[in-house]
């Protein structure tokens, strides 16, 4: 039995992520690896474009580290594979980044990683039941074509585009419990959320040790 005849493995279904305007410009090449649309996320994206007017919802993609809290300054985007990996791997300890040549265990689907050469972005692929391979860039469509228009078979021979770097392949778990992600927002909330509690806190030594000295 492969791993691809696993009831709960990926099935490119295009219309899922693309037919509603709102779960494809909040969800990337991330949440389409991990196979996951959150609800959420879309209907945070419907109140937002209607309230902005604006036509994407970059702030509510899911980014690697975010769920973990690992996640850059708003100025300092770079990415690299190992960093990248490690971001994946903290959000998701079930995913295991496979070694050269060897194979997708039962239970798994692969998903590919590559980096665009100047650092700014970095793009997901994932192998579907059907053993070819899709993905979805941004807030555009899913596809399973490359850049030639051509079905992906293979990611790492594919034509990326500006996603020159490989990073190579990472075993997912199919059952989706296993599988978590991330907003920049989430992120920054949390972060605006301790910072809080650590001035707080600040506060509150300073008082006692104000009475102590009293």
């Amino acid at each position: 039995m492969s791993n691809l005849d696993y009831d709960k493995h990926p099935i490119y279904e295009p219309e899922k992520w693309n037919k509603n305007i709102y779960i494809k410009k909040s969800h990337n090449c991330y949440s389409y690896a991990l196979n996951l649309i959150d609800k959420k996320h879309a209907k945070s994206c419907e109140k937002y474009m209607k309230k902005t007017k604006k036509t994407n919802c970059s702030r509510f993609k899911p980014q690697p580290g975010a769920h973990a809290g690992d996640y850059d300054k708003r100025d300092n985007y770079k990415y690299y594979c190992p960093k990248l990996t490690r971001r994946i791997i903290e959000d998701n300890p079930d995913i295991k980044k496979l070694r050269k040549n060897q194979k997708c265990p039962n239970g798994y689907y692969m998903i590919a990683l590559a980096c665009s050469d100047n650092r700014k972005d970095y793009h997901f692929y994932r192998q579907d039941k059907n053993g070819t391979w899709s993905h979805k860039h941004g807030g555009n469509i899913a596809k399973n074509i490359d850049e030639s228009g051509k079905i992906i078979k293979n990611p790492e021979k594919a034509d990326r585009g500006r996603y020159k770097i490989f990073c190579g392949y990472f075993i997912v778990p199919n059952d989706n419990k296993n599988r978590r992600m991330g907003d920049k927002i989430k992120f920054y909330r949390e972060r605006k959320k301790q910072k809080q509690l650590r001035k707080q806190l600040r506060k509150h030594t300073r008082k006692q040790s104000h009475k102590s000295k009293k």
